[in-house]
């Protein structure tokens, strides 16, 4: 069966991978890996789990965490019950969550810990519809409430319920179409409320398709997220993850990027411009601080970097004697940088917000190519991403929709609009188009 829909494209990972590391995490102060197989376990556990609680197929649950493990497993559990998931921001107040489940109808929520979930029962009274709350880690009261559950009891519920549900759960996977709706991200319109970007199981897999094509990566290699999951940003690079069978390193927290970074030593991250900037601020910083014979070296070892650019990006062979000069440099002022970013990293993505052109030449000329998201560029050129196809303006009449299109939930009238971009991205056998319709995120 063709993995033309999330759950389908994690299961055949699962069978692929086996026992090749899947995740990496801190536990107890040292970093754990776990296998696809051990990952898989997992997810079918708690994905037989929503079905024991009586999530039918194209029911939403939401799922309000910071970046973790368990924020992929719930999300690949969730489709593989053929459900959808709901993202919700963990800045978010209870006003707000209330907001989200209501909306999306979600009857099932996961949180974080105590401190989630204490904000979603003070907004319990708002949310008639919510039947249960899992609550993924730190929770351990000897009396909840009666809808309140913990991880590790829905995984128990989902193994007792194993020979119960599994022919229904083998059948969700199986019966999923690409058509089908995977996900709502809610994302703060121009005005009122935040709005729902409706997003099919057919619009990740062709943008996951294409940003194949468009960054290279080998089975094995190691990424370090640390983005938001309730972003699509890093949703995606989660998803690319399964599709390539990475080893997905998670960062404990923001402030702990930098030394994870070192122990994990990734080969490529996706993140923020603010990160590259206070990592550019701080080289300069060094730089001015010390001698001038410092200062002398480093303008040499970026001029020196700036020239191997310019013949890379024109598609030029390096001379030798520029390579020996690279070489030196490396030596003497790159390698510093490499070695805080892991000593690997091959290539990063900057993306949210845009980059300023100065910084993305500098980490080329020190040997780390930094990619651009789309979107986020302030220069007039595009390249695009392996077969996407950008337009901007509204399409015409004569555009067509296709069956991976983008909606978006719009409170009161509920109806789905067009929107300013349109990402068209081609199937790979360029028969046909699938056009993907999406909120420019603020």
């Amino acid at each position: 069966m063709a993995a033309d829909t999330l759950a389908r494209m994690f299961w055949d990972r699962v069978e692929q991978s086996g026992d090749r590391p899947a995740q990496q995490f801190k536990q107890g102060g040292d970093w754990k890996t776990i296998t696809w197989r051990e990952v898989g376990d997992v997810v079918r556990e708690v994905a037989l789990g929503l079905i024991a609680v009586g999530r039918d197929k194209g029911e939403a649950v939401a799922l309000l965490s910071t970046t973790r493990a368990e924020w992929v497993q719930a999300d690949f559990a969730i489709f593989s019950a053929g459900c959808v998931t709901v993202p919700v921001y963990p800045t978010y107040p209870p006003d707000l969550i209330a907001y989200v489940v209501n909306d999306s109808t979600a009857k099932t929520i996961f949180v974080e810990d105590p401190a989630q979930l204490a904000k979603v029962l003070e907004a319990r009274d708002q949310m008639p519809a919510l039947e249960q709350i899992v609550v993924i880690a730190g929770y351990d009261a000897p009396q909840p409430p009666k809808m309140v559950m913990t991880w590790e009891t829905l995984r128990r519920q989902g193994r007792d319920s194993m020979a119960a549900h599994t022919s229904t759960l083998a059948e969700r996977v199986a019966s999923t179409r690409p058509t089908d709706l995977a996900t709502i991200v809610y994302t703060s319109g121009t005005t009122g409320p935040p709005k729902g970007v409706m997003q099919t199981h057919g619009n990740h897999v062709a943008a996951v398709t294409a940003s194949k094509q468009a960054t290279p990566v080998e089975e094995g290699w190691v990424h370090l997220l640390f983005l938001p999951l309730a972003h699509s940003f890093a949703r995606l690079e989660s998803f690319l993850g399964v599709a390539h069978g990475l080893t997905t390193a998670f960062a404990e927290n923001l402030d702990k990027v930098g030394d994870n970074l070192k122990e994990t030593r990734p080969h490529f991250i996706c993140s923020v411009p603010r990160v590259f900037e206070k990592v550019y601020a701080k080289i300069l910083a060094g730089v001015e601080a010390g001698s001038a014979t410092k200062k002398k070296i480093f303008a040499w070892a970026v001029s020196v970097g700036r020239d191997v650019s310019r013949h890379q990006q024109r598609g030029q062979p390096v001379p030798a004697s520029l390579e020996l000069k690279r070489k030196l440099a490396h030596k003497l002022v790159f390698s510093k940088l490499h070695a805080a970013l892991g000593g690997r990293l091959r290539w990063a993505v900057s993306g949210g917000a845009p980059l300023a052109r100065d910084i993305a030449e500098f980490f080329h000329a020190a040997g780390i190519l930094l990619l651009e998201g789309y979107g986020d560029m302030s220069g007039p050129h595009v390249q695009s991403a392996g077969s996407i196809q950008v337009r901007l303006g509204r399409p015409d009449s004569a555009g067509r929709p296709a069956e991976d299109r983008r909606g978006r939930r719009d409170p009161g009238a509920r109806s789905q609009h067009r929107h300013a971009r349109l990402l068209q991205a081609a199937r790979s056998d360029a028969r046909s188009l699938r056009s993907g319709r999406v909120v420019p995120h603020r």
